[in-house]
């Protein structure tokens, strides 16, 4: 439970943090990936997805440089308390901002606690692409059009 409060006050300082950035042009939709954690089951989360993202026929994955524009941001923040060393699971929070064409300056927030096991890291994954996969089908982004 400790770890659990933990993980959402981080999404939510990063939720409160996030700023302005949206896509502008056609083609792939550009997805953003941060990770914060040192846990090895949330560091393979996150490339897994980034992978997925990347593999993706409606995204690519952003390079994250500063002025680069998205549709979506997933900042992702890990903590494994029970035995990190072991890498059996983590406590993963996943903040997705989506950047609808219709109000680009007002972002839509999903913010999800995941709890990750070694062995599920890949479905946990494409779990997640598919929730946002649903978002940005209800309010589709600039270069969905």
């Amino acid at each position: 439970m400790k770890t659990r409060s933990i993980v959402i006050a981080i999404a939510l300082g990063c939720l409160l943090s996030h700023g302005d950035s949206r896509a502008a042009h056609e083609g792939k939709c550009p997805v953003g990936v941060k990770h914060k954690g040192d846990d090895a089951v949330g560091s393979r989360f996150a490339l897994v997805l980034k992978e997925r993202i990347a593999a993706s026929p409606r995204y690519r994955l952003a390079e994250g440089k500063e002025g680069d524009e998205f549709v979506a941001a997933i900042e992702l923040v890990s903590v494994d308390d029970e035995a990190p060393a072991e890498g059996q699971s983590s406590s993963i929070a996943a903040l997705v901002s989506h950047f609808p064409a219709a109000t680009p300056d007002r972002p839509l927030h999903n913010l999800m606690v995941l709890r990750v096991g070694r062995k599920a890291i890949t479905d946990q994954a494409e779990r997640l692409l598919a929730d946002l996969d649903k978002q940005v089908s209800e309010f589709p982004p600039a270069c969905d059009h």
